[in-house]
Order: C-alpha cells, then structure tokens, then sequence
C-alpha cells in the first residue's frame, strides 16, 4: 500500500463501492487469492503441489480496489497453503488497522473491510459470502450481490496475466533457478501503471479514476 492510498481515498472506495450495489458501507477492497503454474520442483514437491488445481503451483495474495489497481500484493508462497494461512502470514489486518480510526477491540461501522470469496472466513477485516446449503432466498439474493462485486479482483488478476502471459507460462517458472515471485510482483507493478494511465475494466465499473502514474510512484 503506497503513500497515496490516504483516508480521503479509502472513503472514496467505500462510498464507489456501496454505490454499486454493496449492502455495507466499509467495504474498500476485494481480496483474493491467486494461483500460477510451475515447473514441478525437484524438492518439496509435495508443498507446492494443489489438489485443486492438479499441478504444481505457486500462491499469491492480492486486494483489489475500485480504481482498479492491486494496492495490496503477497507472494509468492506454496501452492498448498490455505488462503486463511496466506492472510494470516501476509500482515494485511495491521496494515488495515493503521488507516482505522476506532479502538483495536472493536468494531465499528468506520473499520475498513475487503470481500472476500468462501476460501475466507468471516472476519473483523474480512468479510465474505453467507455459507449453506439452503440458503433463504434474501441470503440468496446477498451472495449473488457481492459475486457481482467480488469479481472484478478476477478481472484485474487475469489482466496481469493477459498483459504478461510469461506469469503463466509453466515451463519457464522454475522455483529453485528463477526469481518468480519478483517476476509477478513485478509484472503487477507495470500492470497498475498501465492502469494509471489507462483506466481498465475495474475503474470502468466503479466510475473511480486511478492516480496519475506520476503520484503513484512517487
């Protein structure tokens, strides 16, 4: 999260957000986890291997905002970790702590929440999608509201990898002899300047303008 990301904008992104159809006022962001492809590794193969993907990956954890730029980047870490794990590692509930105003201890309509999808639980700093099998057609109605809303991280992940389709390309992300947590972190920085200059899906969407490339490498 750069200097640029200040209260005024958060409140920005809360009251974009809320504007599009978001039931809650606090909601700033939308988080995800992602997945890339690997070559299989020659140690510890097991950790990187994900069942639900059937192929060796590496994890990555990022919030989206409305403007349309990935403010908060984690990564890389193995492909077996669970999303939950990932946020507790990555420190993203201290960083959303020092832009609150209220007391640790509780919570208040001012906290700054991200969304999340069903891989998270239900927390102070994130909230998610109503679970169950039989769903009332209210709780119903809530989740297919914030798929609406949650997808656009969906949006900006497979733009990075539409821009920089060498992210995907498994036989040259070799984890033990290339550096490819930076190659992504990387190729997410230069999708967040294209972004800046040129306005993409997600800030089409929420009607919130990214910053000028110059104030957000600054």
């Amino acid at each position: 999260m750069g200097p640029w990301l200040t209260d005024a904008r958060l409140a920005e992104f809360r009251r974009a957000i809320r504007d599009a159809g978001s039931p809650y006022d606090y909601l700033w962001g939308f988080i995800d986890g992602t997945t890339r492809p690997i070559c299989r590794p020659g140690q510890a193969q097991q950790e990187f291997y994900s069942g639900h993907k059937r192929q060796h990956v590496v994890k990555y954890q990022a919030v989206m905002a409305p403007n349309g730029l990935i403010v908060h980047l984690y990564s890389p870490l193995e492909g077996r970790r669970h999303d939950m794990a990932v946020l507790e590692e990555s420190g993203l509930r201290d960083l959303s702590l020092q832009h609150m105003s209220c007391p640790p201890d509780g919570h208040r309509q001012d906290d700054h929440v991200v969304l999340g999808d069903q891989g998270y639980a239900m927390e102070r700093f994130v909230h998610t999608p109503v679970r169950g099998n039989y769903l009332t057609p209210q709780e119903a109605a809530f989740n297919n509201t914030m798929k609406y809303l949650r997808v656009t991280v969906e949006w900006g992940l497979g733009r990075v990898a539409s821009v920089f389709a060498f992210c995907d390309y498994k036989k040259s992300s070799k984890i033990l002899l290339s550096p490819i947590g930076k190659y992504y972190r990387v190729s997410c920085l230069l999708a967040n300047c294209l972004t800046c200059l040129r306005p993409n899906q997600v800030s089409r969407k929420f009607k919130v303008r990214p910053p000028h490339l110059e104030d957000y490498l600054s």
